[in-house]
């Protein structure tokens, strides 16, 4: 028997046609038994918000996770148990389907740095291909570098990346400033950060294991009081605002 999908609808956006953007809602996705699981959305962008399930069941974007954007579904695998947000909110941008996107592979041969060059950001990991120990995690084993425009990968990991905008993904939008800050969860405690607003996204773990910073595990960004949480000894380096 298949496992129930289960939904949370944290807040539902009013439609107006052709008028106010989709506000955004909350989606709980869980593999039950690790089993595959498919839970349909209206659309995306999706982003993981909280992982509910433990170890060993951790929510690793397009390992344990992902979204399908040809029939509007986030899958999850091997018990990753999560609250994932569906759609666009105030802090975030609408889509804009003119824009182009491509996917690009690239891979750490033989657990060896590479640098893969792309037109530009912003650069989203979609399907892990490489396995334990060789996972790939933001911050820590990839990173998109803005200054050299290139997708970093380090120690194993191989996997395809989303670059740049596409019709459900959001455009820059240049007018806002861009911040890089530093939160610490010291002695292995739970911190949050103030930042100006979002978007935020992790651009160098600084501790090591066991103090991994993995998103909606251990950090996360607050929408409602505009923080970033870490906890478990998460040290990282986090980009706020859009490049």
């Amino acid at each position: 028997m298949r496992p129930l999908i289960t939904f949370a609808v944290a807040a539902v956006g009013t439609l107006f046609a052709g008028a106010a953007a989709a506000q955004a809602t909350t989606v709980t996705c869980e593999s039950e038994n690790y089993r595959n699981q498919e839970c349909p959305v209206p659309s995306g962008p999706v982003a993981l918000v909280r992982q509910l399930s433990t170890p060993p069941g951790n929510c690793i974007e397009g390992q344990t996770w992902g979204f399908n954007r040809n029939n509007s579904t986030i899958w999850v695998s091997n018990g990753c148990r999560a609250e994932f947000r569906v759609g666009y909110g105030d802090r975030y941008s609408r889509p804009v389907p003119e824009q182009g996107m491509e996917t690009v592979t690239c891979e750490s041969q033989n657990y060896r740095n590479q640098e893969c060059p792309v037109s530009g950001g912003p650069v989203a990991l979609v399907r892990q291909r490489s396995t334990p120990p060789g996972n790939c995690i933001e911050g820590r084993t990839w990173g998109f570098n803005g200054n050299n425009s290139t997708v970093w990968v380090s120690n194993g990991c191989r996997a395809e990346f989303r670059v740049g905008y596409g019709g459900r993904y959001s455009r820059r939008v240049p007018e806002p400033g861009m911040d890089r800050v530093t939160c610490e969860s010291e002695n292995y405690r739970d911190q949050e950060c103030p930042v100006p607003g979002g978007p935020v996204a992790l651009v160098r773990q600084l501790s090591t294991p066991p103090g991994n910073c993995i998103e909606g595990q251990t950090w996360g960004f607050n929408g409602n009081k505009s923080t970033i949480w870490v906890s478990s000894g998460c040290r990282a380096e986090f980009r706020v605002g859009y490049r």
